[in-house]
């Protein structure tokens, strides 16, 4: 989503809520998160395809929390 209310979004978590892969690149693509430091998205359905979309995301290296666990990438 490209909002201007979420610009200033620190912190977004939105684990547990079966999520695929495609919520993951959303996020990556979206330029409406420029302050982004803490992003769970543990415990849904993401596979080594939404890993690629963050590993190739330039704001991985703004985040200072990952929560990533309890997903199904290998």
């Amino acid at each position: 989503a490209e909002s201007e209310a979420l610009a200033n979004l620190s912190h977004l978590s939105v684990s547990h809520n079966y999520l695929p892969d495609q919520a993951v690149q959303a996020i990556v693509q979206s330029a409406a998160l420029p302050r982004l430091s803490h992003l769970a998205i543990a415990g849904n359905n993401l596979t080594d395809a939404a890993a690629h979309a963050l590993a190739g995301w330039p704001g991985l290296a703004r985040l200072r929390r990952l929560e990533i666990q309890r997903n199904p990438m290998t």
